[in-house]
């Protein structure tokens, strides 16, 4: 690219100089489109570059592939299929599994709700960026907040989930 706006620019200086008649106005001009055009290639590149991380990502994670990928932590009750009142009086029902520390977090507390990731709580000396890479899953859709506990972060795919909208959690019943 930075040979064509060299040789571009030549030839202009050389139009220019074989052509007293003209003044430099168009060659001003030209030059300006030509770095114009320079710009916009490298800002596109870079939405090119943007876009394939973002579409490198899914969009959410299974229970069974987080599954996969971490280990639950076996010392804390496990709530499959578990019972949510909400603070409209309204009981749902959605998987809430606590998993192990492992490289990405050190403790971590999931909500699954049609399958997929609902609530996240996470434990963790991490960047947001680090959790959202590690997870291979954006946040783009997600409300981020850092943890009210300690250091780490509650990520919340679906508002149904959110702390303020929760009367009784799974573990409460018991």
């Amino acid at each position: 690219m930075k040979k064509l706006l060299i040789v571009s620019f030549a030839a202009l200086m050389l139009a220019a100089c074989g052509n007293e008649e003209k003044t430099s106005e168009p060659a001003k001009d030209t030059v300006k489109n030509v770095s114009n055009e320079v710009v916009n290639e490298t800002t596109n590149e870079d939405e090119e570059v943007e876009s394939k991380e973002n579409n490198s990502l899914k969009e959410s994670l299974s229970v069974d592939e987080f599954n996969a990928r971490f280990k639950q932590d076996s010392e804390e009750k496990q709530y499959p299929n578990g019972k949510f009142q909400l603070k409209d009086g309204s009981i749902v029902n959605a998987d809430k599994f606590n998993y192990e520390g492992n490289s990405m977090f050190d403790y971590a507390t999931v909500i699954f709700f049609g399958g997929k990731i609902a609530h996240m709580q996470v434990d963790t000396e991490s960047s947001i960026e680090d959790i959202e890479k590690g997870l291979g899953i954006s946040f783009k859709d997600a409300r981020v907040e850092e943890y009210k506990y300690g250091s780490g972060y509650e990520v919340i795919f679906n508002e149904t989930f959110a702390d303020e909208n929760i009367a009784v959690l799974p573990n409460e019943w018991d």
